[in-house]
């Protein structure tokens, strides 16, 4: 059983951020992970339920109660009590799974399988099924989404609307989510958490699957990491330390707010909140 717990103190303009994660393998291809913390950007008290298996993985964060809630902090010892009772469940579950499989593999005496290696083609046929089940719940999600444009629309310069999103990445795919983005707005007001916005609703992880040959072109791959982070810092992009050389995915957000049209670039695992103090204001509110 592979377990462990990680947590996060941040601080932004909305005030201070604190996480806490349970991360466990239900197998050898397949991750939990249960969270609960206090967003400020978000608004208050947010729970995180994610699961992983092999290349796909699917995520909700839900915002339990906002700050401002009588008996907010009972709630907030209740929901991670509750948090903490899932996990331990889970974990229950999966030693028991464990020992059973270790008994059954001890009294077998027949040799393990090999694992076949994965062809060109089964990437292919992956990737068309993510795109697939990608654009379904986008349509599951549209008819809320568009409930949720008019609300906000009816706000005038109060309102929240996403007028376009994008998530791409260079030598992938890039895809549009602007519904999806729409979908998670509440209050007029959108808040992702730092994680990979590839598990969302909405989303799938649109790098391509592609081996980065160093041999004969060690400086060419340096000058396209140090040309990435410097245009994309020229563009809104909060600077980021790269742990790899292969290109981060990004999320571009245009939104209209407060009468005014803006913009915001954001890499993959950082945290988005709307509105932002970080977007750049394109102009009037007729600016599509």
């Amino acid at each position: 059983e592979n377990h462990n717990g990680k947590a996060f103190l941040g601080y932004g303009p909305y005030g201070f951020d604190i996480r806490l994660l349970s991360i466990r393998s239900l197998s050898k291809f397949c991750q939990l992970t249960l969270g609960v913390g206090h967003l400020a950007s978000a608004g208050g008290l947010s729970t995180m339920f994610q699961i992983e298996r092999g290349s796909l993985s699917f995520a909700v964060p839900v915002l339990v109660s906002t700050k401002m809630s009588p008996a907010y902090a009972m709630k907030t010892v209740y929901v991670t009590l509750f948090i903490s009772l899932i996990d331990q469940v889970v974990g229950d579950i999966v030693r028991q799974d464990y020992l059973n499989i270790t008994d059954a593999n001890l009294s077998s005496s027949s040799p393990p399988s090999m694992e076949q290696p994965r062809t060109h083609e089964d990437v292919l046929v992956e990737r068309e099924k993510k795109k697939r089940d990608q654009l379904q719940q986008i349509e599951l999600m549209r008819k809320s989404a568009e409930a949720k444009m008019k609300r906000e629309e009816m706000k005038e310069d109060d309102g929240l609307v996403i007028i376009k999103a994008k998530y791409e990445v260079s030598g992938g795919d890039s895809i549009d989510v602007t519904v999806a983005l729409q979908f998670w707005v509440i209050n007029s007001s959108l808040h992702l958490p730092s994680m990979s916005k590839s598990s969302m609703l909405g989303f799938y992880d649109v790098r391509h699957e592609v081996v980065t040959k160093l041999e004969g072109g060690f400086w060419q791959a340096w000058q396209k990491v140090l040309t990435e982070r410097f245009f994309v810092r020229g563009t809104g992009l909060q600077s980021k330390e790269h742990e790899d050389m292969s290109p981060i995915p990004t999320l571009t957000v245009r939104y209209r707010y407060g009468g005014k049209v803006h913009e915001i670039t954001v890499y993959d695992h950082e945290e988005l909140s709307l509105p932002s103090p970080n977007a750049m204001t394109l102009g009037g509110p007729y600016i599509t």
